[in-house]
């Protein structure tokens, strides 16, 4: 049962005011929704946070018809000090309950987007103002100077930087990675000019909000050999900021650097691309609102030939059969031995978590990882099961936060679904989740 149809179903059979007793709440929703899904987690932790106690009250103080959710969402945000993510999670939960539409995460994007623009052009017109002032006190003749100087000076800077034969064709055959074809995400925007936080200025940085998680992917077909740049962290990221960064060659982690901080200084890449189809960039951080990352001076260099490429699929890409207590998190993960990876499937073993998937007998090997997180309950014993067909072909037992990495390798030529089951030795430990990482399909 979903979190939302619990926490609608008290609400039916309680009343609103239980939405005040944080004990009382929290014993209700372990009731109806036994064992440690996600989003009861997701919930208490809301709960926890004091978001049902205040919540109406600012709904009754703060939305007008005229504010809207977007006020409630500021709120929660500064009075609460909720994180971007937190704060979408608090009103998606409870904000339904109160009968308010779902259409909240619209007007919240629209209202960020609106505010954004008014800052941009706050100071046009200050300054045509002060570029009019400064022509007039410039004078005519001090501009005709300027005028001539400037013309003889650009006239030698011209001759010291004409570029080489050699120069022209590197130019000719490199892109910024800004301007790669179908570059696509969330939570990234192309800033004109940023300023880390060594002071350093940089332009035409892709800048991505790690607390939102923040992405980016593009399609390379083969065609790019190398991709060189830095990362910097933006002047305006929190002092309370740790985040985790990557960049993903399909789906393999190529550039890594983990808890990252504002003391951090630049961090050069220099990446072999060479019959790589897709490149990806992800982000994580901590709760703390204000964490970007800064990818600067990336450029793509293309290849003399296009290389053949890996051709591959994700278990995202495939119909999902059936699922219960497991969730495809499509984020930056991390695994309690730090390593990172490009998304995840959860498997919550205290609820006997399971996911099955269509494989239509396409394909023919299977590959992946089964590892924990620091969200795993440390007193969590696990045993997890893999099915091909309904018959039990891989057996993974012991699973704990401490165990390494267990490696997945099947033949699954010819076979039409695949399942994988999670237990606990003990259903009464919450919390006891293991993760499905680096799967991939192939012919």
């Amino acid at each position: 049962m979903k979190i939302q149809m619990v926490l609608n179903k008290i609400k039916q059979e309680k009343g609103l005011e239980v939405f005040n007793n944080t004990k009382e709440l929290e014993k209700l929703i372990d009731k109806e929704l036994p064992g440690g899904s996600l989003e009861k987690r997701m919930a208490f932790n809301a709960i926890d946070a004091g978001i049902t106690s205040k919540l109406q009250q600012v709904i009754d103080e703060k939305m007008t018809p005229d504010a809207g959710v977007y006020t409630v969402y500021a709120v929660l945000k500064s009075d609460f000090g909720l994180s971007d993510i937190a704060a979408k999670t608090a009103i998606s939960y409870f904000l339904p309950v109160y009968g308010i539409s779902d259409s909240y995460l619209n007007e919240i994007n629209d209202n960020r987007s609106q505010n954004k623009m008014k800052k941009k052009s706050k100071f046009k017109p200050i300054a045509v103002f002060f570029v009019v002032l400064l022509l007039i006190g410039t004078g005519t003749f001090a501009a005709y100077q300027l005028l001539y100087v400037n013309k003889d000076l650009n006239a030698n800077e011209k001759d010291r930087h004409t570029p080489s034969a050699t120069t022209k064709k590197e130019e000719n055959n490199q892109i910024f990675l800004k301007d790669l074809p179908g570059l696509d995400g969330q939570d990234y925007e192309i800033q004109d000019e940023i300023k880390d936080s060594y002071g350093n200025t940089y332009f035409d940085a892709i800048e991505v909000t790690a607390d939102n998680g923040g992405a980016a992917t593009g399609i390379l077909n083969g065609n790019y050999s190398n991709l060189k740049g830095s990362i910097v962290i933006s002047e305006k990221t929190d002092s309370k900021s740790l985040m985790d960064f990557a960049i993903f060659a399909d789906d393999k982690p190529v550039f890594v650097l983990t808890d990252l901080s504002k003391q951090n200084e630049p961090q050069s890449f220099d990446i072999d691309l060479s019959g790589i189809s897709e490149l990806t960039i992800k982000t994580s951080a901590n709760s703390v609102i204000g964490c970007k990352v800064d990818i600067v001076d990336a450029k793509l260099t293309k290849s003399e030939q296009k290389n053949g490429t890996e051709e591959y699929v994700r278990l995202i890409e495939l119909p999902q059969v059936d699922v219960q207590e497991s969730k495809i998190e499509e984020r930056l993960f991390k695994d309690t031995y730090g390593n990172l990876h490009n998304n995840d499937i959860l498997l919550n073993a205290s609820g006997k978590g399971y996911s099955v998937y269509n494989l239509n007998g396409q394909y023919a090997k299977f590959t992946g990882q089964i590892v924990c997180s620091d969200d795993t309950n440390s007193k969590a014993l696990m045993t997890i099961r893999i099915y091909l067909d309904d018959e039990l072909v891989k057996e993974y037992k012991n699973i704990d936060k401490t165990k390494e990495p267990q490696i997945i390798e099947l033949d699954v030529k010819d076979k039409k679904i695949i399942k994988f089951t999670s237990l606990s030795q003990d259903e009464a430990i919450l919390n006891s989740i293991c993760y499905v990482v680096d799967d991939k399909l192939t012919k």
